[in-house]
């Protein structure tokens, strides 16, 4: 299988290059491939086959545009990676002002329901989760999710971490027993297509450790003040 990821990841970069380039053409066939390659490795329903028809789509997307709507796309791309690295150094407000600025182009260009909209919404959500405007992160948080679920599936592990940032708003906001239950609805689905010994299921159970060291030392504290 590790070969196989390795041969995927080749593909993937291949079209890219060709893409970016402009020949959509020969991208599009190498995606193609890779839907034939992953539908008779493991299926069309399993979940790599249907993110490599969903990308696909976006590429379609991305071909239908004019050379001036592609550059202000990438543009956008540009300002999302670049809000990670300010969210990274903790300059939550320069993140978010770059997300929103990112966020309007996809929907615009891509629409409400493709991947990098969603993406970029989920992202400008945890901003707002990280600075401390969970009311503004919910909304975006429930919208992305929705979208997330009908583009990817329920049982998708890229949709699972969605719930992930969702709880993270309820962590945020002490509401410990709403955290606990989507952090436990993430992991069941981490569990069952990635396997127990994957490195994000590992990085759930962390963060549910975490989260339960903080409910630990709220009831202990609750139960000093009531003493």
């Amino acid at each position: 299988i590790k070969s196989a990821q390795d041969f995927m990841a080749l593909l993937a970069h291949s079209a890219q290059k060709q893409a970016d380039a402009g020949d959509f053409s020969a991208a599009r066939k190498i995606h193609h491939e890779i839907i034939a390659f992953l539908t008779e490795l493991f299926g069309p329903s399993h979940y790599k086959t249907r993110r490599a028809r969903i990308d696909l789509n976006h590429l379609n997307r991305i071909a239908a545009l004019d050379k001036k709507q592609r550059w202000e796309i990438k543009q956008a791309g540009e300002w999302v990676a670049e809000s990670g690295k300010l969210r990274e150094q903790f300059k939550y407000p320069l993140s978010i002002l770059l997300l929103e600025k990112a966020l309007p182009v996809y929907e615009n260009y891509l629409g409400l329901a493709d991947y990098e909209t969603l993406s970029t919404q989920a992202l400008l959500a945890l901003c707002h989760t990280l600075n401390k405007s969970l009311e503004k992160a919910r909304a975006l948080y429930v919208s992305a999710s929705m979208g997330m679920e009908a583009l990817l599936g329920a049982d998708h592990p890229e949709y699972a971490t969605f719930p992930s940032f969702y709880g993270r708003n309820y962590q945020g906001a002490g509401e410990y027993l709403k955290a606990e239950n989507i952090y436990q609805r993430l992991m069941k689905i981490q569990h069952k297509a990635l396997g127990q010994d994957h490195p994000e299921y590992k990085l759930s159970l962390e963060q549910m450790a975490d989260l339960y060291r903080l409910m630990a030392g709220k009831y202990e504290k609750d139960r000093n003040v009531a003493a």
